[in-house]
């Protein structure tokens, strides 16, 4: 019959642990675990000799991952012993002290007495160096509300009783429908201790914000080209123009060098064959720099003419509007009128 009593004093511990460690993502700390696959249990000894390794080097915080591995694919009672003793020598003194409470259980119902005896030792001596923090939230609880802590969900009836949590930094987020999320940062420190952490109520959300319409303005765009209208007659002598104006400087150019030419080649009036060759191409390079200035003269003078001279085009016809009001019991709040 103690035995029994005792058992059930345990399993309300390991709840209460779980409640105020946001629950224990671990298939070791069910009431009736699986039984693990071959592979599970390969993978188990093999994050075990890792965790093993880490901690002979002294790597703890490396070591405690792999040994909870370890355990959520094979519970054992010695993984979790191990697992218990690792996050003890972080000041992790809540995770230890309900994983001593876990390795007690197995090694009850592995049959190995000397261990349970050990473990239930170990944490009745954490029990007694526990942090332990009690929320309470300001004002009632709103309809639907939600808590997690450090990102693990905590159960609102955690409200107003004393749970243990590992010393350092921590935080709570609460959130409800109809309100605004609201963060409480807070710091725990070492035990034994007990603090109180007021979560701040949670604002309602403002109706009028809710409800207003979304209102956005529409991108200017560009007008629409209307009677104004560059005549192609006059667009296309423009560039004519302008291709006239680049061939009298290209040709322009090629005198200027040839001449060049002609003066490097002649003394007076005598000159080698390559300068008359020289003395030919500037007159020819000349004459089409001339006749090719003189059509876009023309050119650019003809489409000045043209844009200046040429009628006004009919004027575009008006533009239907359109008028969209958004209003209330009291009228209308806003309106906007635009042409379509």
């Amino acid at each position: 019959m103690h035995q029994v009593g005792t058992r059930a004093l345990r399993a309300l511990a390991v709840g209460a642990a779980l409640a105020a460690l946001g629950g224990v993502p671990s298939r070791a700390l069910a009431e009736e675990p699986q039984t693990p696959t071959p592979t599970e249990r390969a993978q188990a000894e093999t994050f075990f000799q890792l965790a093993k390794g880490l901690e002979a080097q002294g790597k703890m915080a490396e070591a405690c991952p792999k040994y909870e591995e370890s355990l959520r694919l094979d519970p054992k009672p010695g993984t979790a012993l191990n697992l218990a003793t690792c996050h003890d020598a972080l000041g992790l003194t809540a995770s230890a002290w309900v994983e001593f409470l876990e390795a007690a259980r197995l090694s009850a119902k592995a049959k190995q007495p000397e261990r349970e005896r050990f473990a239930e030792k170990r944490a009745e001596e954490l029990e007694a160096k526990l942090s332990k923090v009690t929320f309470k939230l300001e004002g009632s609880a709103p309809e639907g509300l939600e808590l997690r802590l450090d990102g693990r969900p905590m159960a609102v009836q955690s409200l107003g009783t004393p749970l243990p949590l590992d010393p350092g930094p921590h935080s709570l987020f609460a959130r409800a429908p109809g309100h605004a999320r609201g963060e409480t940062p807070f710091v725990v420190a070492a035990g034994p201790s007990a603090a109180t952490v007021v979560i701040s109520a949670l604002a309602a959300e403002s109706p009028a914000r809710a409800e207003a319409p979304q209102v956005s303005t529409p991108a200017p765009t560009a007008p629409a080209s209307g009677g104004k209208r560059l005549p192609w007659p006059a667009v296309v002598s423009g560039v004519v123009g302008l291709a006239g104006v680049g061939v009298g400087t290209i040709f322009g150019i090629q005198a200027i060098r040839s001449k060049s030419e002609v003066d490097a080649s002649c003394r007076g009036t005598v000159c080698s064959a390559a300068g008359l060759a020289a003395n030919d191409d500037a007159r020819s390079a000349a004459a089409l720099s001339t006749v090719g200035f003189a059509v876009g003269v023309a050119g650019i003078v003809g489409a000045f003419v043209l844009l200046v001279v040429r009628q006004p085009d009919d004027p575009a016809p008006p533009r239907p509007t359109s008028r969209l009001g958004f209003g209330g019991p009291g009228g209308p709040g806003l309106s906007y009128s635009g042409a379509f």
